[in-house]
């Protein structure tokens, strides 16, 4: 791996940068790409303004908003979802984009923890018919807020891959009657097989009866794993192509996020995005470096004796990936999420929507 250094005054025109990465792949088709990402609870306000700054741009819109109690069942994560939902569909009324209500399986269990990504709801709202059907009606619910709903049900055990194929099948037929729309989200995978996580999820099958899934390309380097870049531009583009093998063109998206990763020495690591990155390379004086391989950034610091280690996309690395997706066919890319960096969207949205810029 070969790493070039960078001043922080530097990567921070870098990261609103309107100009091609050196490695960049040529434009594939002329169209334009279809675009969707997420307003998220945590991060309301923020999602909220580059919400209404970009939705002329967004095809579909998600509010990432309802988690499972403790008894599995969907509840609100913060009280402020309803009626965020509804301002964020009245806005959208008179052209797109769609809004859609996702459901996460974080728990928040009877003493107040959040287990994230917990498959332990999902096998016991798929254990019998009686409960599958009780969270059927549940989630139709709360799909009637908007224009249809969003699964993001994620590290499902293998043995409920079947059931939850059967869940997302008459889910769909039940939203379809009520003229409403099904995403499921995916966590990354390039070949198929049956294991805990991204092989619990039979992707031909589920895209058979959802309208869109949209896969993760996303967390190669992960909070747990070793420090490195996050979505290498040769495993997304491979992942592209498994994904188009598998799903109908017209139901996939590919999701490309906006955040990086701190990881400190023999710790796990910390999502970040690019304004908190930023201020850590000035608090440290840490010079940045690009990786050749990947055009991914990075660098290191010291805080309270402990070393540390970022990696982070900025403008010039999502353009490689979205030039890579566009080359491969995909026809709708996802960015997590809104309000994650205002410039890093704006150059995603400039990027996907005109195919001319260079």
């Amino acid at each position: 791996m070969r790493l070039l250094p960078w001043t922080t005054a530097a990567v921070a025109a870098l990261m609103v940068a309107r100009i091609p990465w050196a490695g960049a792949v040529g434009w594939g088709t002329p169209d334009a790409l279809q675009l969707a990402s997420w307003v998220v609870y945590w991060d309301q306000k923020d999602s909220a303004r580059a919400f209404e700054e970009q939705r002329s741009a967004l095809e579909e819109v998600s509010v990432f908003a309802y988690q499972l109690d403790a008894a599995c069942r969907a509840v609100p994560a913060t009280p402020w979802v309803p009626e965020a939902i509804r301002r964020l569909k009245s806005r959208a009324q008179a052209r797109p984009p769609r809004i859609l209500v996702t459901v996460v399986n974080d728990v928040v269990d009877a003493q107040g923890r959040r287990l994230l990504k917990d498959p332990r709801c999902v096998h016991q709202v798929l254990a019998s018919p009686e409960a599958t059907a009780a969270h059927l009606e549940h989630l139709l619910a709360i799909s009637a807020q908007a224009g249809g709903l969003e699964l993001d049900y994620e590290n499902v055990w293998a043995a409920d891959r079947e059931a939850f194929s059967k869940l997302v099948s008459t889910l769909a037929d039940r939203l379809h009657a009520h003229g409403r729309w099904l995403s499921v989200v995916v966590q990354p995978k390039t070949r198929d097989h049956r294991h805990d996580g991204a092989g619990a999820m039979d992707w031909p099958t589920l895209a058979r009866h959802a309208d869109r899934l949209k896969v993760m390309a996303y967390h190669y380097h992960h909070a747990r794993a070793a420090p490195g870049p996050v979505a290498p531009p040769d495993w997304v583009a491979q992942l592209a192509r498994f994904a188009l093998e598998q799903i109908p063109r017209e139901k996939l998206c590919v999701v490309l996020t906006l955040h990086g990763f701190d990881w400190p020495a023999g710790g796990v690591g910390r999502a970040l995005d690019v304004a908190t990155a930023l201020r850590l390379a000035a608090a440290h004086q840490a010079p940045w470096q690009r990786d050749r391989a990947s055009g991914t950034l990075s660098f290191r610091y010291t805080d309270e004796e402990t070393r540390h280690e970022v990696w982070l996309e900025d403008a010039l690395s999502l353009r490689r990936k979205i030039a890579l997706l566009r080359r491969a066919g995909v026809p709708s890319i996802g960015l997590w999420h809104l309000g994650a960096g205002d410039e890093l969207i704006r150059d995603a949205v400039q990027a996907a929507r005109d195919p001319r810029a260079q």
